[in-house]
Parts: structure tokens; sequence; C-alpha cells
């Protein structure tokens, strides 16, 4: 959570230092926003064991990907209708899935390069994600029966008149349950995470 907060406040003051001038109709009531998050890399894990009759180890290495979709549409100015869909994958499972409607707001702060903005909202999903950008997966369904609690507070910075980067401390908290016929499970997972995007102002 320490390293968490050091690369957040790095990030945030690197932000202020870039600067452009934005559109005049940006974040304004019936403009347009595409928001891109992603990310990939690769997950390696080690196993091993030992006993007084054997022992053994096993390691295995997987690709993932995500890629997030954020169009925003504005209501009024500043406050926006984000809906979000997240496809994530890791190399040799199916890929999962996660859709989120949320309401997001952007401080239009005027002759300035940086907008803050917080978000809030509501989805489904068929994995638990941890963290928010899809560095690992755990798929446990095969259906979009798992919620999603979406809280995220940020800062966009212009680089150019059309193109922002955005970067976001976001939380989730994923709730599945499921009846066995024996025994109700119930799972509940929380993560946070500083997810870095791209916003276009259309």
């Amino acid at each position: 959570m320490k390293n968490l907060l050091i690369l957040t406040i790095l990030v945030f003051s690197m932000q202020l230092l870039v600067g452009a001038q934005t559109k005049s109709t940006a974040f304004n009531q019936g403009s347009w926003e595409l928001n891109f998050t992603g990310s990939l890399g690769s997950i390696e894990s080690k196993t091993e064991s030992s006993s007084i009759y054997f022992s053994g180890s096993h390691s295995e290495s997987q690709t993932y990907f995500q890629l997030g979709i954020i169009p925003a549409y504005y209501i009024i100015e500043g406050l926006s209708f984000e809906p979000e869909i997240n496809i994530l994958a890791i190399e040799n499972t199916e890929p999962s899935f996660l859709f989120l409607g949320n309401l997001a707001y952007t401080f239009k702060i005027e002759s300035s390069h940086f907008f803050p903005f917080v978000r809030a909202g509501y989805g489904i999903t068929n994995a638990f994600q941890f963290p928010v950008n899809g560095t690992l997966i755990q798929r446990i369904s095969s259906s979009l029966d798992i919620g999603v609690l979406n809280l995220g507070a940020g800062l966009k910075t212009l680089l150019t008149e059309s193109v922002l980067l955005r970067t976001e401390i976001n939380y989730r908290k994923f709730s599945y349950s499921e009846d066995s016929g024996y025994v109700n499970y119930s799972y509940d997972l929380s993560s946070i995470a500083l997810v870095f995007g791209f916003s276009v102002l259309l």
C-alpha cells in the first residue's frame, strides 16, 4: 500500500508538468470521450514439493492481456455516463469479460491542463481479477453472475488538444455465491490498483 501511494504521488506530480490546450467543448453537455486502459505481461509460477519418498518442482509461465474500453457521454457539463467493457485473457484459458455501468464527474478547470475525476458504478463479470488491470484472472463461473462494485478517482492530463493521459486509483469489490446442493458458498474479493490509460476527446 505504501509503494502504491508513493507511485501515485510521483505519477500525479509528473502529470502536472505536462500541458496542452484542450478543446473548448471538452466535458460539455452532449460531448463524447473515448477511454482506453490496457496491460500486457506474463505470470510465472513455481511449485516445489518434497517428502521422504519424493521431491519435485513445477514451473509455468503464461502471457496475459487486458483491454478496457470506456466510452463516455456527458449528460451535463462534467457529469458523464460511462459503460465499461473489459476483456481479459491468460494464455491457454478461456477469456473473461467484465461489464460496468459508471457515472463519472470530471472537474473542468478553465485554463488548466489537468482535470481530476471521480467515478462509481456496478456491473457483472465471470472472473475475479486482481489487481484491476488484469495481472491475474481467476475465472470461476461460465455465466456473468459475479457482481462488481467499482469506485475510482484520478487525473486526466492533456497531451495534445484531443488526447489525455488517464491515471486512476481504482477499487473493486467482487461478490459471488453458489449453492452446491449441500453447501452454500459465498466469495468476496476486494482489490485496489493504479490504472493507466488514454482518453480521446471526440
